[in-house]
C-alpha cells in the first residue's frame, strides 16, 4: 500500500458532465496503485453538480466502497464538493482551484493524487494551478476509459484487473519553489500569480555565481554542487575559455576543435583510467577523435 505513517492521501477530481470520472479515478488509484485515499475533493459547476447528485450519491459512492472492499467510504459534504457557478469567468474558476490547492499543500501530512480527467477548461486550470503549488510528494493524473465501457454508462469496473480504466501519471514542473514566498503573503488570485510567473524564466536563467572544479569533475552554480563526466567538464572549460561570442557550428574553426580536444586531453589525464591516452598536434583530427 502507498499509504504511510500519518500520511493523508486527498483526492482531487475535476468533473464537467461525466459524474464517472469521479469513480473510475478513485477505483483506479486504490485498485491499480494501492492508494489509500482517504479525503475526495470534487470541483465542477452547477450542470455537473446536478449529474453527481442524480447519478453518483444517490447509490454509485457507496457501491465503489463495497467493490474496493473498504470499511467504509468518506462522506462527500458540501464542504468538499466545490460548486463554480457557470456565469464566472475562467479567471475566477481558476482562484478557486488555486485557492483549494493551496489550502492542502499547506498541511505537511497530505499528499495531493489531483485528477485532470473531466471538464477541459477545468483540468487545465486545476494543472496549472498544480505546477504552481505542487510539492514533490503530490501527483496529478489522468484517467482514460474504454469507450465500450463508457458507453455502457459503468460508473466502474467490476474486477481489480479490468483495464478498461487507466490511470496515468502526467510529469509536471514544479514552481512552488520559486513562487512559494507569494503563499506567506496574502492569498494571490489566479491572474495576480500568472503576472507575477512571467519573469521567472529569466530570474531562473540568470545564476549569481558558477565555479567550474576541474579537478574534482564539479560544476557548482550558487552554492550547489553538479557532478561532471570528463567530457562534460572538458566541454565547460572550452566555453569559459572559448573567444567570445562562440562561433558554433560550422563557423567555428577547426584551432578552436583541436583546442578543445587539448583540454579534454588534460582533463583526462587528471583520471588514472585515462593516463595513457595521449597524441600530438599532428595526428588528423578524426584520428585524434578515435583516441578520445
Amino acid at each position: 500500500s502507498v499509504a504511510m505513517m500519518g500520511q493523508r492521501h486527498v483526492v482531487v477530481v475535476s468533473c464537467g458532465t461525466t459524474p464517472q470520472i469521479v469513480t473510475e479515478t478513485l477505483w483506479a488509484l486504490k485498485a491499480q496503485r494501492h492508494i489509500d485515499w482517504s479525503e475526495c475533493y470534487i470541483v465542477t459547476t452547477p450542470t455537473g453538480r446536478a449529474l453527481l447528485d442524480d447519478h453518483l450519491f444517490l447509490q454509485q459512492w457507496y457501491r465503489l466502497g463495497q467493490s474496493l472492499c473498504l470499511s467504509s467510504m468518506p462522506p462527500l459534504s458540501d464542504e468538499l464538493i466545490l460548486t463554480i457557478s457557470d456565469e464566472l469567468n475562467w479567471a475566477e474558476f481558476g482562484n478557486v482551484c488555486l485557492s483549494l490547492l493551496i489550502k492542502l499543500t499547506s498541511d505537511p501530512s497530505t499528499v495531493l493524487h489531483v485528477s485532470v480527467s473531466g471538464g477541459q477548461p477545468m483540468s487545465a486550470l486545476l494543472g496549472l494551478s498544480m505546477a504552481w503549488v505542487g510539492r514533490p510528494q503530490d501527483r496529478l493524473y489522468h484517467v482514460l476509459a474504454q469507450h465500450d465501457f463508457s458507453a455502457g454508462g459503468a460508473f466502474f469496473p467490476d474486477h481489480a484487473s479490468s483495464n478498461a480504466v487507466v490511470v496515468s501519471e502526467i510529469p509536471f514542473i514544479r514552481l512552488r519553489a520559486y513562487v512559494g514566498s507569494y503563499l506567506q503573503q496574502r492569498l494571490p488570485s489566479y491572474q495576480d500569480w500568472a503576472l507575477s510567473t512571467q519573469a521567472l524564466p529569466e530570474a531562473v536563467s540568470e545564476p549569481q555565481h558558477i565555479l567550474l572544479d576541474i579537478g574534482n569533475k564539479q560544476l557548482t552554480v550558487d552554492g550547489i554542487p553538479i557532478s561532471l563526466s570528463i567530457l562534460e567538464c572538458a566541454v565547460y572549460w572550452w566555453i569559459v575559455t572559448a573567444p567570445q561570442p562562440i562561433p558554433w557550428g560550422k563557423q567555428l574553426p577547426l584551432s578552436e576543435w583541436q583546442r578543445f580536444l587539448e583540454l579534454y586531453r588534460w582533463t583526462m589525464s587528471l583520471h588514472p583510467r585515462h593516463s595513457k591516452v595521449a597524441y600530438t598536434m599532428r595526428t588528423p583530427f578524426y584520428a585524434q577523435l578515435e583516441l578520445l
